[in-house]
This record gives C-alpha cells, sequence and structure tokens, in this order.
C-alpha cells in the first residue's frame, strides 16, 4: 500500500504527482494527481481524499494510513459513511493507523475518537 502520513492541525493539506518518469507523456495527460486536505475537531478528524486526476494508473490500490498527534485509546473509522473497523491506536506514538482501499473517485474518512 501507499503510506500516507497526516499531521492534523492548521493547513493539513498536500498532494500526490506521479507519471512514468521517463517520456513526455504527461503533457498528454498520462500523470497521477491526488490532493489531500483534512479538519479536525476535538473528537472528530474529516480526511479528504481527492480524485485521481489524469490517467497515469498508481502501483497501489491499499492507503496506509498513519495519523499522527492521536490520544485517544480507540478510533471509529468511517470510509464515505462505512464502517471500516480496522483502526488501530498507537498511544506511545500518539499515532492512529489503517488501511483503506484507494478509490479513484475519491474518499471522504471521518475518524472519531472515543475514550
Amino acid at each position: 500500500p501507499l503510506t500516507l502520513r497526516v499531521y492534523p492541525g492548521k493547513n493539513c493539506h498536500g498532494s500526490l504527482y506521479m507519471d512514468d518518469g521517463k517520456t513526455f507523456a504527461y503533457t498528454r495527460g498520462d500523470f497521477l494527481r491526488v490532493e489531500y486536505s483534512c479538519d479536525s475537531a476535538p473528537d472528530l478528524l474529516t480526511l479528504h481524499l481527492g480524485p485521481h486526476q489524469g490517467t497515469y494508473h498508481p502501483w497501489w490500490n491499499k492507503i496506509h494510513l498513519e495519523i499522527y498527534g492521536w490520544d485517544s485509546p480507540k478510533g471509529t473509522a468511517r470510509v464515505n459513511g462505512n464502517v471500516n473497523p480496522a483502526a488501530a491506536s498507537d498511544t506511545a506514538k500518539h499515532m492512529l493507523s489503517l488501511d483503506i482501499d484507494d478509490q479513484a473517485q475519491g474518499s471522504v474518512l471521518e475518524i472519531r475518537s472515543s475514550n
């Protein structure tokens, strides 16, 4: 999977870009760009994974998320409204990790802390 490290807070956003690195095919749209952003509240983190732009196909089909600054021993995750039970919290590292399917149309991940 692709590992995406998230550090929630002000200006939480980023992007990923890739192409074949060898040709000028990117000028014809053969590239991949994905925009990411997050919003955080005291008990809720919302991560927006934008749609794939371009026609280049990624080498991954899953995304491993590592969300830092997570202090709750548990979290409930929903991807596009569906429960994702695989979230694991590491309170020593202040991190929550989980794997989700990469969806070309984009995703919204909501994680609610539960103490």
